[in-house]
């Protein structure tokens, strides 16, 4: 669950949906009355959604992450990444101008899920895929990592979904950026000043 102001967004293993939560807005009883939001009732109905029926599943957790009014993730089960804006998910890894997305990596993201999946059924589940937004430049990196590598760089010259890639996507402008040599374990939070962060 991901708060907002006034709204909860809630991500299953299949699909997501957002509920309003200690806010102003009118809700509809069981009798068909019109009612505002009150302590006893803190949390509305689930919101019917026009589109974005994504999910995360359990072991792709890592990959969520939540900056402002934006939320992104990893479908791997639809072979996707998913960016929320609290109003609607949509897919971010095709083109599809209607939705507002330029451009998307497609041919990179489902044989690299296909790969790392193949990569846990022969290696016990040691191979993760885990992302964040960076507060600085607003950019989501994704990446992959196996455990117990000692190995955190990238030196491939090009694409290769049998080891571990960092790739990053404007949330902004919804372009994909491009590959990164660092392969962290994780990524995470640092509390600081922003005009010492480096973009």
């Amino acid at each position: 669950m991901l708060f907002y102001p006034g709204i909860l967004l809630v991500i299953g293993q299949a699909n997501n949906f957002i509920v309003g939560f200690n806010d102003n807005l009118l809700r509809i009883n069981q009798d068909g009355t019109a009612q505002a939001g009150s302590i006893a009732n803190s949390f509305g109905q689930p919101q019917i959604k026009i589109s974005g029926n994504y999910g995360c599943l359990l072991f792709d957790k890592m990959t969520i992450s939540r900056r402002e009014n934006l939320v992104q993730w990893l479908d791997s089960s639809r072979a996707t990444v998913v960016q929320h804006n609290y109003k609607v998910a949509v897919q971010v890894t095709r083109i599809d101008p209607t939705m507002g997305i330029p451009g998307g990596v497609d041919s990179w993201i489902r044989p690299k899920i296909k790969a790392v999946q193949e990569y846990n059924q022969l290696n016990g589940n040691t191979r993760y895929f885990h992302g964040i937004i960076n507060p600085v430049n607003m950019k989501y990196f994704i990446s992959d990592c196996i455990i117990g590598s000692q190995s955190f760089i990238n030196n491939e010259r090009d694409y290769n979904i049998n080891v571990p890639e960092t790739l990053s996507f404007n949330t902004q402008n919804k372009l994909w950026e491009g590959a990164h040599p660092f392969t962290p374990q994780m990524f995470a939070h640092l509390q600081g000043e922003k005009s010492a962060q480096h973009s």
